[in-house]
């Protein structure tokens, strides 16, 4: 079940490397929330309760309902529309392929006991293709949605350590989740003014 769903988030990986509706990737964007959610209800299921449940709440609700609601009602229904890379969709797709085959040579490379390979595979793969996102789009919506994807990329490097998650990183993943929220919050509210969402139009968010 749990290489199902890692195998199903990897696909969104790919699906977002070669999107062009801003609607499509808000919509992988909350598909890998529910998948997330899936995958830790399994792994850490045996977690004290009180901990579980804390994880369980901020993913389904930060990353699934709150984040691509807040998104959307903000950006996407007044700048709803395609977006343009820099490069061509199918060679996106060639390196993105290329960036997971790698992340698996380095995961199974470690020869580390403790860490679970295929979260460790996910994670790098999540947290490069966000970062290949920011690089070859030019909007800022866009890099929003690469830095969303690195976000759901630290998580499952979180997840990578083992069931027994103690609480520092609980916390840590709730703070990264909370301050994401934070971060977008101000920076999305900022860019209601602009006609665009082009990256060049960063420069002029200034103090009035």
């Amino acid at each position: 079940m749990i290489s199902l769903l890692i195998i199903t988030f990897v696909v969104t990986l790919i699906y977002l490397s070669t999107a062009e509706r801003m609607q499509s990737f808000n919509m992988l964007i909350a598909a890998q929330g529910i998948l997330l959610f899936v995958i830790t209800y399994i792994e850490l299921k045996d977690l004290d309760t009180w901990h579980l449940a804390l994880i369980l709440l901020e993913t389904l609700v930060i990353k699934v309902l709150v984040l691509p609601y807040f998104i959307y009602r903000l950006l996407i229904r007044k700048h709803n529309g395609s977006v343009t890379p820099l490069v061509p969709g199918f060679l996106s797709l060639i390196v993105v392929s290329i960036i997971i085959f790698l992340s698996f040579l380095v995961s199974y490379s470690l020869h580390d006991d403790q860490i679970q390979v295929k979260y460790f595979t996910c994670a790098i793969a999540a947290i490069f293709t966000g970062l290949y996102l920011i690089i070859v789009h030019k909007q800022i919506f866009t890099h929003m949605m690469g830095y969303l994807t690195i976000e759901n990329g630290i998580f499952l490097l979180s997840l990578a350590i083992g069931n027994e998650m103690p609480l520092t990183v609980n916390l840590a993943v709730l703070l990264d989740v909370f301050s994401s929220v934070l971060i977008l919050g101000i920076f999305v509210n900022r860019l209601e003014s602009f006609s665009s969402l082009d990256v060049d139009q960063l420069k002029d968010l200034k103090d009035s």
